[in-house]
């Protein structure tokens, strides 16, 4: 064998290998990104857990919270303290927390702070659902009575309706944790509001604390009903200390959630998808268009997140396809990795099926993948659209077409031949000039598409006389 058949036989070789080869490794990452260990927690001594919550109340709150709580429980957590700092937020979303702190198998506290913090509207319930409330020097509590996403007064039988049923939650509330009931419902129908050193006075709250460490020492020795059960509160200075942060997926939600930011992604839907609809064929404002509808749609609550994230993947298979279809110098492709991305941070989370029992998708992880995924997609294109795979695609059809020379050279010493590359319906081809000398051929002559080589690698093209 010559070494130039050697060579243009591994040079082939290597052709077909690659885009396989990137996508095993592609579905390694993936695999390695769903099922690598988080974390792996030492038993020892059962810690003080601390979850910050600040800032609007929504659906990412909702399930921070949730997740929280469910995590403190797994750790074996003495008591759960929740920092609380909000003006208030959705009443669903605030319904939510308050289900999971009532059903939590842990000792919950809330703690209102910094100074200048305060547990307004919303806040108050969710206050007031935990086993003791503190509040730091300078914060206040309040003004829960409902009003409309726009920050205006309900009107009508609708303003009696949602006044009604906030009266009602929060009187339960403090029912079921032993607090004020009538102060409950001044706090819904009036707004009424107080500072801390009212809230001591009044005794809405168990005390003050300047800081955590004052707040753990006069828990000391107390005990706490969780659900049925008497838990006892000791050895509480001693205990380790673990704050739970929010992860990346219920941060990146807690952005969308900013009605600012969820108009934005509508306005840029618009302007997308109007802008593909009136000038078709575009295609990159078509995709930006459809990717910002989903996110404004969970951004507006319209959405579940772990709904939205599954739409998400959706589309992004669906582009992968496309695009080794329908070339559009990658604009599908990278499309169909920015949806992946997102889909993976909505979708996967710890109560996925493979996020359990210490298993989540480590982000880490997520972002060679993503990228592994590209340069499939980028070599899975490049391996479609060469221009042998071209001519066995559309050669059939464009037998009697004319075409333009834009590369010719010599054949081997002996050959009829001359070989090149035509440009023919926007496709670049390469070709066998029937009977023709590289004397004879000039770049920009017009030649006649007649048939195909026996390949099917080239297509045969003779020179147009007529010219």
């Amino acid at each position: 064998m010559s070494p130039q058949r050697g060579s243009r036989r591994s040079i082939s070789l290597l052709r077909v290998l690659f885009p396989r080869a990137l996508l095993v490794a592609a579905l390694s990452l993936m695999l390695l990104a769903c099922f690598w260990p988080a974390e792996s927690y030492a038993q020892e001594r059962r810690p003080i857990v601390i979850i910050p919550v600040s800032g609007p109340i929504n659906s990412a709150k909702a399930d921070f919270l949730s997740y929280a709580l469910e995590r403190a429980e797994s750790r074996g957590a003495k008591l759960a303290v929740i920092t609380l700092n909000t003006p208030g937020g959705l009443l669903t979303s605030m319904k939510l927390m308050v289900e999971s702190m009532l059903e939590a198998h842990v000792p919950t506290v809330v703690y209102v702070s910094p100074s200048g913090g305060g547990a307004i509207s919303a806040g108050v319930f969710i206050a007031y659902a935990a086993n003791r409330i503190f509040m730091a020097p300078g914060t206040n509590m309040g003004a829960a009575h409902p009003v409309s996403s726009s920050g205006r007064d309900i009107g009508g039988d609708m303003r009696e309706k949602i006044e009604n049923y906030a009266v009602s939650l929060l009187k339960s509330i403090a029912e079921r944790r032993g607090r004020d009931v009538a102060w409950a419902e001044l706090a819904v129908r009036e707004s009424i509001a107080v500072t801390a050193q009212e809230a001591s006075d009044l005794k809405l709250i168990d005390a003050m604390a300047l800081d955590l460490e004052t707040l753990l020492a006069k828990l000391e020795g107390e005990t706490l009903t969780v659900g049925s059960t008497p838990v006892s509160l000791t050895e509480l200075a001693e205990a380790p200390r673990e704050v739970i942060p929010m992860t990346l997926r219920q941060e990146m939600v807690d952005i969308l959630c900013n009605p600012n930011i969820t108009i934005l992604f509508g306005l840029g839907a618009l302007v997308g998808i109007g802008l593909e609809l009136m000038v078709p064929g575009m295609i990159v404002p078509g995709l930006f268009g459809a990717i910002c509808l989903i996110l404004s749609l969970i951004g507006g609550h319209s959405l579940p997140i772990t709904a939205g994230g599954a739409v998400l993947l959706l589309m992004s298979a669906v582009l992968a396809l496309i695009e080794l279809f329908v070339p559009a110098f990658g604009a599908f492709g990278i499309a169909s990795v920015i949806c992946f991305v997102l889909g993976c941070i909505y979708f996967v989370d710890l109560g996925a099926i493979w996020g359990v029992q210490g298993f989540e998708v480590d982000f880490l992880l997520l972002l060679p993948t993503a990228a592994t995924a590209m340069l499939l997609a980028f070599a899975a294109a490049l391996f479609i659209f060469r221009p042998k795979n071209l001519v066995r695609k559309h050669g059939e059809s464009l037998i009697g077409q004319g075409g333009e020379i834009i590369k010719a050279f010599s054949g081997s010493e002996g050959s009829s031949h001359a070989y090149g590359k035509i440009r023919c319906a926007d496709l670049v081809l390469p070709a066998v000039f029937a009977d023709s000398d590289r004397a004879d051929l000039q770049v920009g002559a017009r030649v006649e598409i007649v048939g195909l080589d026996t390949a099917q690698k080239h297509v045969v093209a003779v020179v147009d006389k007529s010219q």
